[in-house]
């Protein structure tokens, strides 16, 4: 993998906070893929993804495929509303 210096910057100063999270694979490959295409680093293109996101009457995009919690005591799956 080969990493490179973008010279796209935020403006100095712009508040911001780190995220660390562990993804698919093919995710992965789309984010550098994207990231490629684009020229711009990954918190741009994940910001711009959240940001394209309209929410639904759940207050989650409706076409979001987002995992079910798992009911530990051997139910359904359930999903949180609130």
């Amino acid at each position: 993998m080969t990493m490179t210096s973008s010279t796209i910057r935020r403006r100095r100063g712009t508040p911001t906070v780190g995220v660390q999270v562990d993804i698919d694979p093919e995710v992965k490959a789309l984010l550098d893929e994207y990231v490629a295409i684009a020229g711009v680093p990954q918190w741009a293109v994940i910001e711009a993804a959240i940001k394209a996101g309209r929410p639904g009457s759940s207050g989650l995009p409706d076409d979001w495929d987002l995992p079910q919690q798992l009911d530990l005591m051997g139910g359904a799956p359930v999903r949180r509303t609130a």
